[in-house]
């Protein structure tokens, strides 16, 4: 949860500036920190999925264990956006933003026809968030999935292709400590008007909904099965992120006129319009560009344990990821 602690810091950084920040400025940089998230978030959604075996062969042969992934937002993407916001790069994010992933996964070999099956799963612990909220973060985080396989080569080469259908969800609302009010400016045309929020909470929703097809080749070797693959994540991500607080209109409570405004503000700007109430801010982006993503890997066997350790590498921007599962297979 750090980990996920470390996104909203991004965005954190931009609201904690010192004077009046730009409402405009604000979306734009939203923007392109959505952007970066969005292949991250994708292959995210695929976690789970991919087995060091190509094939898992008919019945009775099946399989079930636990995968952690994390994958990275490289620091050249994120440069920039500080940059532009006159803030330096925490130091810990010099070598890049992670973000982690993790599920229950199980596949079930095919009846007569050759093939696989494959499902996959988490959702947030009841303890875990329990345990957040004990600390004014709230917290959740969903994913699910299904996979199928067919071979094309079943011998000592195993080759297959797949198609998987991935949902990823989550959110994390937490106070900014030390930061008990902040304000935001915009222009209307006429006059210059202040936001201001009181005891804000950053807040970020994310959602993917997405199609993914691989192809993947492995060998087994005495008790090591080498494994690499390619694979293409199709279908749609939404971001939304910003401030749940109190507002005040040019130090008056906020008004359904007031937000009209804003809305209307922005539009004749060519923004897109955010999510606005008394309740807070929150602005959003959405991408449907298609992934592609390389991996590979080596898993250890011993006897039905498996272990397997993968990297992955995303070559339109340079992200990298990693992945470890644990499983028991027959």
């Amino acid at each position: 949860m750090k980990r996920i602690a470390l996104v909203i810091a991004i965005i954190s950084i931009l609201l904690v500036s010192v004077g009046a920040q730009d409402l405009k400025e604000f979306q734009e940089q939203f923007e392109i920190f959505a952007g970066a998230m969005a292949p991250v978030l994708s292959y995210n959604a695929t976690t789970g999925d991919i087995w060091s075996t190509a094939y898992l062969g008919n019945l009775p042969h099946f399989g079930a264990g636990l995968t952690f992934g994390i994958s990275m937002i490289p620091s050249t993407t994120l440069n920039p956006f500080f940059e532009a916001m006159g803030a330096p790069i925490p130091q810990e994010l010099q070598n890049g933003l992670p973000f982690p992933a993790i599920a229950l996964t199980a596949k079930l070999g095919g009846l007569i026809l050759p093939f696989d099956i494959g499902v996959k799963g988490m959702k947030m612990f009841p303890e875990l968030a329990a345990l957040l909220a004990g600390k004014g973060i709230s917290a959740d985080y969903t994913l699910l999935g299904a996979t199928i396989r067919v071979p094309v080569i079943n011998a000592g080469l195993k080759v297959s292709i797949g198609a998987s259908y991935d949902y990823l969800s989550g959110n994390i609302t937490m106070p900014l400590d030390g930061m008990p009010t902040a304000s935001y400016t915009f222009t209307d045309g006429a006059a210059t008007h202040t936001i201001a929020v009181t005891n804000p909470k950053m807040a970020l929703d994310f959602t993917t909904s997405s199609f993914d097809f691989t192809a993947q080749a492995s060998i087994k070797v005495l008790f090591i099965t080498p494994y690499a693959g390619a694979g293409i994540s199709l279908g749609t991500l939404s971001v939304l992120g910003g401030l749940d607080a109190e507002l005040t209109y040019d130090g008056q409570p906020i008004s359904e006129s007031n937000l009209q405004t804003i809305k209307d503000t922005l539009a004749q700007g060519g923004i897109t319009l955010p999510v606005i109430s008394a309740e807070g801010f929150r602005f959003g982006s959405e991408h449907t560009e298609p992934v592609i993503r390389l991996y590979g890997g080596v898993s250890l066997n011993l006897l039905f344990i498996y272990v397997d350790a993968m990297a992955i590498y995303i070559p339109a921007n340079g992200n990298v990821g990693a992945n470890v599962l644990a499983r028991i297979q027959f």
